[in-house]
């Protein structure tokens, strides 16, 4: 019986041409994304002192309640667009 050699490619060999682009824009876009959830995660505070003088004094429970949603928001705005990719 004849022995076989098994013989490992090269990255260049398995990426298709124009793989290193593609991989260049999908880093680009995840950063972009990850950009927007970090400023939307952090603009609720600057926000909230504005909703009080619409609304009037928020409770312990609205507060909590506020930054909740837009904690469970950007969870399922990522997993929704991380099963989407």
């Amino acid at each position: 019986m004849a022995s076989r050699e098994i013989v490992a490619l090269p990255a260049e060999a398995m990426t298709p041409a124009g793989g290193q682009a593609l991989s260049f824009l999908a880093v680009v876009r995840s950063g972009i994304g990850l950009a927007t959830d970090l400023y939307d995660l952090s603009i609720i505070n600057c926000i909230r002192p504005e909703l009080e003088d619409c609304h009037g004094k928020m409770s312990n429970s609205m507060n909590g309640t506020i930054t909740s949603a837009t904690t469970a928001g950007a969870i399922v705005g990522q997993l929704l667009f991380g099963y989407l990719a």
